[in-house]
């Protein structure tokens, strides 16, 4: 039990890490594409955007693994051989505020070794997500989501040799099987159904940095009535413990924080989530607290893609559900994947209609016929302004030589004036009288001769 607790202690821990990183990226600050909080005032709606149509993604890979040992040391001799499959699909609708997101992968992978002469299943897993999401806000509104995971085909535990396993019965009967081939669960065994509604938030949206939030009422169905699990108990060496598993119904609070994003040109692409159920109803027998319950799981993918057609992915999946099982769930892959996309997805900017068509068609020559008139007045203001201005340069040009002329006459009039000699001063005029007085005639202005003069 002390074990137990550990583990759900371990796992608690590395989410509450993971959703303390994510909330710590809130604040980072640097070029357009690093992811900022939704600031104060900028917050709008979704009327007005772009979103519109279908949208899909449609995605094939396969993996391959080939090796062969001939007397090398530690090494068993023989070949071994591991190959798989995968499909991804989804099909969504954007409208606005609205947006509906459904998402199929498939992955399957089958290995040979020279231990096991055939080949023996080694993933298999079949899982189905239908999420809505209403946009109050760009980045905060409502959502339903429900999802689905199982496997495609029968499951066993295939073993070179014959092993000891004594089966622990739900009844409380404990069985012996010595067996190589030990049924652990048919198709479609177990199948796992979650639903939740509530409300979620993106205060961080960008390419390199997504930060989504979910909170709400979450419900999950396990049937897994008849699926065996191993819990192999290290004390015995002579046996392995098998569990018989039962169904589980739990509904309570359901938390998600996750990050996500695309790096360095989209080569590297990261995914990383935590999902926190904590069930006040259940129909745990043992009547145990929704907090003894609880279930956590943690889950992480990283794909470093060397070409458009060739990746390394690494996933990462925790899983601990005291209900289902005692035991935490670990699940690890690293493969080489050589990929090819059918169909993108395009941000649901879907293909128009042919009506849309004709609209945009017809919205555009009249926006070119705007410009046309535009540019014609535009033309025209520019003629009269170069004809203005050419009137203006003739004017300042007939200015400018009427200045020229005047200033030129009045060099050559100094000119000629500095060339005269100086004119000498002429001797004043004696008046003339206007006849001589006759001689005949004595001045009057004279005393008469024959008068004589008074004495004095």
């Amino acid at each position: 039990m002390e074990g137990i607790v550990d583990k759900r202690i371990l796992i608690t821990t590395i989410a509450a890490a993971g959703m303390m990183a994510a909330s710590s990226t809130a604040f980072a600050q640097t070029d357009n594409n690093v992811a900022q909080i939704v600031p104060e005032g900028e917050i709008h709606t979704l009327e007005d955007e772009e979103r519109q149509g279908f949208d899909g993604i449609l995605a094939i890979a396969a993996n391959v693994n080939l090796a062969d040992n001939r007397s090398v040391v530690g090494q068993t001799d023989g070949f071994s051989t591991l190959f798989g499959l995968s499909l991804t699909g989804g099909l969504d609708y954007l409208h606005k505020r609205h947006e509906i997101r459904n998402t199929l992968i498939i992955n399957e992978s089958w290995a040979r070794t020279p231990a096991i002469d055939e080949f023996v299943k080694n993933t298999d897993t079949l899982s189905f997500e239908s999420l809505y999401n209403y946009f109050i806000l760009s980045w905060f509104g409502a959502f339903g989501r429900f999802s689905l995971e199982t496997t495609l085909f029968k499951t066993e535990q295939v073993t070179g040799a014959d092993e000891t396993y004594v089966l622990s019965r739900l009844d409380g009967t404990t069985e012996t099987v010595t067996t190589d081939r030990l049924g652990i669960g048919d198709a479609f065994q177990p199948m796992n159904l979650n639903e939740s509604v509530g409300v979620f938030a993106e205060p961080i949206k960008s390419e390199p940095i997504n930060l989504p939030i979910r909170l709400g009422v979450g419900a999950r169905q396990t049937f897994a009535n008849g699926v065996l699990a191993i819990q192999d108990d290290d004390a015995t060496e002579d046996q392995i413990e098998v569990t018989e598993l039962d169904d589980v119904i739990q509904l309570g609070v359901e938390a998600f924080a996750g990050i996500n994003g695309k790096l360095y040109e989209k080569r590297i692409t990261y995914e990383v989530g935590a999902t926190v159920l904590l069930p006040f109803v259940n129909n745990d027998e043992q009547e145990r607290s929704g907090i003894d319950l609880m279930r956590l799981a943690l889950a992480a993918n990283v794909t470093s893609s060397v070409t458009d057609w060739m990746a390394v992915n690494y996933q990462l999946r925790l899983i601990d559900d005291p209900q289902l099982i005692d035991e935490l769930q670990i699940a690890n892959a690293l493969f080489l994947t050589f990929k090819y996309e059918l169909i993108s997805r395009d941000g649901g900017k879907g293909e128009p209609s042919a009506d849309e068509k004709l609209a945009a068609a017809e919205a555009r020559i009249k926006e070119i016929e705007a410009e046309c008139n535009e540019l014609k007045e535009e033309a025209q203001e520019a003629k009269e302004d170069a004809e203005a201005a050419k009137a203006a340069e003739e004017e300042a040009a007939r200015k400018k030589a009427e200045e020229a002329a005047a200033k030129k006459a009045e060099e050559e009039k100094k000119a000629a004036e500095e060339a005269q000699p100086e004119e000498q001063p002429q001797p004043e005029e004696q008046p003339k009288p206007d006849a001589q007085p006759d001689a005949a005639q004595p001045d009057a202005a004279q005393p008469d001769a024959a008068q004589p003069t008074n004495p004095q």
